[in-house]
């Protein structure tokens, strides 16, 4: 213990950097750790002031943690500017949608596909289960003839919620990059590239997921904007909701139990689509009542009827690709034709 100030400096900072253990900024934020410094170092003021300082590992080590901090935040701060940039362009391109409805003209700029997306689970838990998508032609609507597509892909071997839209594929958690580059890649009918407009209720949390897996929105260079139905419901409606208050309050069709849980929710494929649906009727919530034209469309399909319940699947793709001559050669070959045509 240094008792008196006649210890050389090098002494003095050998004993601080050995007997203090809790960081200097600690140490200075509690009081009663001050007063109990003061008293060990019996007045030495250059050996209490030394106390306060990190040696050069601990200066290093927090110098790492910081530039790692650093780096999070920079990464961070750059999606959400691409993410403005890209909300910004979404709106826009949705904007000049309305305005072919209006005046029942395609243009360049609103010639584009919606292409909604939607993830269940947790990539940073149990990781992803599900992932589905949901796409509207602009050129179909305007054709007067609109049809919302649609897929879903399980990436657990069952799912509790029936897919009400369209079909399910079982898909392995490596091919889900792909398989987001291959619905994010529209093509028309001579192979050419079509512009494309992600849809999602709080699609931050798609794009995440998406990077996660490898697939970024500066990757996509036909992606020319996306849209959060969440936002544009703050504007539209002034409020943000879960998805289900938003579908309740724009009276879009939901099936529900019997206890009146809307249990086609939280099933990838069918956010998807409904997120699509809240889309078109916040666009007609927010367009002019006088615009003419087309417009009408945008309600009917986002409250349309929907289709019959769907079960609960298990589609596995090797059952698809099953040869039933050799299915059933190993059928026979293991149970006899008696037995079988007794059972």
């Amino acid at each position: 213990m240094v008792t008196s100030r006649k210890h050389s400096g090098p002494q003095l900072v050998v004993f601080c950097t050995r007997g203090v253990a809790l960081t200097w900024t600690q140490l200075w934020v509690r009081g009663s750790q001050r007063e109990d410094l003061w008293k060990k170092y019996d007045g030495n003021r250059r050996a209490y002031y030394a106390a306060f300082h990190l040696d050069d590992t601990e200066t290093l080590i927090n110098l790492e943690r910081g530039m790692e901090t650093f780096k999070r935040w920079e990464a961070r701060l750059s999606r959400q500017m691409l993410g403005q940039r890209n909300q910004s362009a979404g709106m826009s391109a949705a904007v000049n949608f309305i305005n072919a409805l209006a005046t029942q003209t395609m243009s360049d700029k609103a010639d584009f596909v919606f292409v909604s997306l939607d993830f269940e689970g947790d990539i940073h838990s149990r990781g992803l289960t599900e992932f589905g998508y949901a796409t509207l032609d602009t050129r179909d609507v305007i054709a007067d003839g609109p049809t919302i597509f649609g897929h879903h892909y399980a990436l657990a071997s069952n799912h509790k919620r029936g897919f009400l839209f369209g079909d399910v594929t079982r898909i392995d958690v490596p091919q889900l990059g792909a398989t987001i580059r291959e619905v994010c890649h529209v093509t028309d009918v001579d192979g050419t590239d079509r512009r494309v407009v992600l849809v999602g209720h709080g699609i931050h949390n798609e794009l995440r997921n998406m990077a996660a897996h490898g697939v970024r929105l500066e990757d996509l260079p036909r992606v020319v904007g996306a849209i959060d139905t969440g936002e544009l419901s703050k504007v539209v409606l002034g409020q943000a909701s879960t998805l289900e208050r938003l579908l309740t309050s724009l009276e879009i069709p939901l099936t529900r139990n019997r206890n009146g849980f809307a249990d086609s929710l939280h099933c990838a494929g069918n956010d998807a689509h409904y997120t699509l649906r809240a889309l078109l009727l916040l666009l007609y919530t927010q367009s002019s009542p006088t615009s003419g034209g087309s417009i009408d469309l945008l309600e009917q399909m986002a409250r349309a009827p929907l289709p019959g319940r769907a079960v609960a699947t298990k589609n596995d793709d090797w059952d698809a690709h099953l040869d039933r001559e050799l299915f059933e050669d190993i059928v026979t070959r293991i149970c006899p034709a008696s037995d079988r045509t007794n059972s």
